[in-house]
C-alpha cells in the first residue's frame, strides 16, 4: 500500500543559520537602514529572553515554554506590520473611544450604528475577574484539566466557565473574521478558502512515538476551521483554542494546551501524508484565553525529531524549492531586489526560530508563548486584535508550516508583492472615510431616536388631554338630574309594587285548579 501513498512536497532541511548567512551575505552591497537589521538577524538566535522556562512534561515528552516574548518572536515581522495598516485594527471599538478601560463604560448604551465587538464585552462581563495565568502557582491545581475515565474533574465548572471563555473567543474572532473579510483566492474566480471560526467542544487525539496514541487531552473550548466556498466539505481545523479555570496552576494548564498542539500537529501531518522518515517541519499556534487574558502559543516541531520520535529514523528530502540561489544568474534578477529582500528576511526569521532549539533529543521540545493581552484594556485590546489579524494573514499567505494549509493551497500559490507606503496611504483613507460613514451614521440614529422619543412623548400627551376631557365631561353629567325625574322613578316602583299584588290576589292556587 505505500506505492499508493502520495509523496508529499516537504519542508527542505536548511543548513545551520551561520553558514546559509555566510552564503547569502556574500556578495551584497550596503543597504541603508537594512543593513543594521539583518546583521543582527544573521546572528545564531539567542535564547528568548523572558522569565525562566516552565518545562511540562506529557507521557515522556518534555517541552520548555518560553512565555512573555516580543510579538515578532510569535509571528513574522513581516505580517505584524500588514496586520498594523489594516481598517479593523486601525479603528477604535465604540467601548475605547473615551475611556483606557471599557470596565469604566456602560454596556448597555453602546451605540446600535457601530455594534462591533459588543458580544465580547457583554460575555465578558459574565466572568469573574480572574488573575494572571503566568503568575499562577504551579504548585496549585483546581482547574478542569485533563478529564480522566471517571469524570472526576468539576464538569459544572467546566459548563460555566470554560464555555463562557471560548464564547468570549469565538465572538473576538468572529468580529475580526467579519470585518476583515481574509480569503485566498483558487484558479475558479468563484472560489475561495477562507476561515470559519467555531464553538465546538471536541477532544484531538495525539502521538508521542511508534504506537504511542492517546486521547486524554482537555476538551477545545473553539475551533478555527479551514473553508471552501462553494464546496462546503470537511472543514479541517487548523487552530485550536483553549481555556482555563481560576484556580488552575500554571504547570497544568501549559499541560493540557501541549495536548492540544500536539493534536493539532497530527492533524497537519495526516493531511500531507509524509513517509515516516521524512516528516517536514511544522509549527502550531494555539490561542489560549484566561479569564480576560487572551494569549498565543506557538511551537516549532522539526522535522527531523518528529521523523525520530515516530519511525526512528529520519532522510533528508531531496526538495529544494524554497532555497533561494543567493547568486543570480542575470543582471535583471538581482538578489536583493525588495520582493526577495522579504523573502530572505522571512527565511531568517524561520531560521532564527528554528534554530534556538538547540537539544538533538527528539523527545525535548520547545514552545513560545506570546505575552498576556487583557481585553478590558485599550491598548492590550488592540494588539490582540492586531497579533489575531497578523496570525490569519501569515496563515493564509500559505507561507505558515501548518500541514493543512500546505496540502490545501499547494497548487494554487500568490503573489504577495504590494507597495506597502500606498498599502499604508489607502489604510488611512478607508479608516477616515469609513469612520465619517460610521458617525454620520450614528446622527442619524441619534436623530431618529430623538424624533421618535419627541412622537412617543407627544402621543402619551394627548392620551393624557383625552382623558383628562372625558373625566370632565363625565363630572359636568353630574348635576344635569332634576327632583321631577326622581319622582317618576319612584312612581314606576309603586306601579311595578302594585301589579305583583294584583297577581298574587288573581292567581288561584293549586288547590282551586282541581
Amino acid at each position: 500500500m505505500d506505492r499508493f501513498r502520495s509523496r508529499m512536497e516537504t519542508i527542505p532541511e536548511f543548513p545551520e543559520l551561520p553558514n546559509l548567512a555566510l552564503q547569502m551575505t556574500e556578495n551584497w552591497k550596503p543597504i541603508p537602514d537594512w543593513e543594521p537589521d539583518w546583521k543582527a538577524k544573521l546572528k545564531p538566535g539567542p535564547a528568548p529572553q523572558s522569565k525562566s522556562p516552565v518545562e511540562v512534561c506529557v507521557h515522556g515528552l518534555t517541552a520548555k515554554f518560553f512565555l512573555d516574548l516580543p510579538d515578532d518572536r510569535i509571528i513574522p515581522s513581516y505580517y505584524l506590520k500588514k496586520a498594523e495598516r489594516t481598517v479593523i485594527v486601525q479603528r477604535t471599538p465604540w467601548c475605547f473611544r473615551n475611556a483606557d478601560d471599557a470596565r469604566d463604560v456602560d454596556i448597555n448604551k453602546w451605540s446600535p450604528g457601530d455594534i462591533r465587538f459588543r458580544s465580547v464585552f457583554v460575555t465578558l462581563r459574565k466572568l469573574p475577574e480572574f488573575g494572571s495565568l503566568y503568575d499562577e502557582d504551579e504548585d496549585e491545581d483546581e482547574g478542569y484539566g485533563t478529564m480522566d475515565a471517571a469524570g472526576s474533574k468539576p464538569k459544572l465548572k467546566f459548563d460555566e466557565m470554560v464555555k463562557l471563555q471560548g464564547q468570549v473567543v469565538y465572538a473576538l474572532l468572529q468580529g475580526i473574521l467579519e470585518a476583515f473579510r481574509i480569503s485566498r483566492e483558487t484558479d475558479d474566480s468563484d472560489s475561495y478558502f477562507f476561515f470559519r471560526t467555531r464553538l465546538l467542544n471536541c477532544q484531538l487525539e495525539y502521538w508521542t512515538g511508534y504506537s504511542e496514541r492517546y486521547k486524554d487531552g482537555p476538551l477545545t473550548a473553539g475551533l478555527v476551521g479551514l473553508d471552501h466556498h462553494p464546496d462546503k466539505k470537511v472543514c479541517p481545523t487548523v487552530l485550536p483554542v483553549s481555556a482555563s479555570l481560576e484556580n488552575i496552576s500554571l504547570r497544568s494548564a501549559l499541560e493540557d494546551k501541549l495536548k492540544l498542539m500536539l493534536g493539532q500537529l497530527l492533524l497537519n501531518i495526516s493531511r500531507l501524508r509524509p513517509h515516516g522518515d521524512q516528516i517536514p517541519d511544522q509549527e502550531v499556534y494555539l490561542i489560549g484565553i484566561h479569564g480576560s487574558r487572551l494569549h498565543i502559543l506557538r511551537a516549532i516541531f522539526l522535522g527531523q525529531k518528529t521523523s525520530h520520535l515516530w519511525s526512528g529514523r529520519h532522510n533528508r528530502s531531496s526538495s529544494d524549492a524554497d532555497v533561494i540561489d543567493p547568486n543570480p544568474t542575470t543582471a535583471y534578477d538581482r538578489f536583493y531586489t525588495g520582493k526577495n529582500l522579504e523573502r530572505l528576511r522571512q527565511q531568517v526569521e524561520w531560521l532564527s526560530a528554528k534554530n534556538l532549539d538547540s537539544d538533538p533529543n527528539p523527545r525535548n521540545l520547545r514552545v513560545l508563548g506570546s505575552r498576556e493581552f487583557d481585553l478590558w484594556r485599550k491598548q492590550d485590546f488592540r494588539a490582540a486584535v492586531q497579533m489575531i489579524v497578523a496570525l490569519f494573514i501569515y496563515m493564509m499567505s500559505g507561507q505558515a508550516r501548518c500541514g493543512v494549509l500546505q496540502k490545501a493551497f499547494k497548487n494554487y500559490p500568490i503573489d504577495e508583492e504590494s507597495d506597502d507606503e500606498l498599502e499604508a496611504h489607502d489604510t488611512r483613507k478607508r479608516v477616515a472615510i469609513e469612520e465619517k460613514e460610521l458617525a454620520k451614521r450614528e446622527k442619524e440614529l441619534e436623530e431618529a431616536e430623538r424624533k421618535k422619543r419627541e412622537e412617543e412623548q407627544n402621543k402619551a400627551r394627548m392620551k393624557g388631554k383625552i382623558r383628562s376631557s372625558i373625566n370632565d365631561r363625565i363630572r359636568e353629567f353630574k348635576g344635569w338630574r332634576k327632583p321631577w325625574e326622581d319622582f317618576a322613578w319612584q312612581d314606576e316602583e309603586k306601579d311595578s309594587s302594585l301589579e305583583e299584588d294584583d297577581l298574587k290576589t288573581t292567581d288561584p292556587g293549586p288547590c282551586l285548579s282541581k
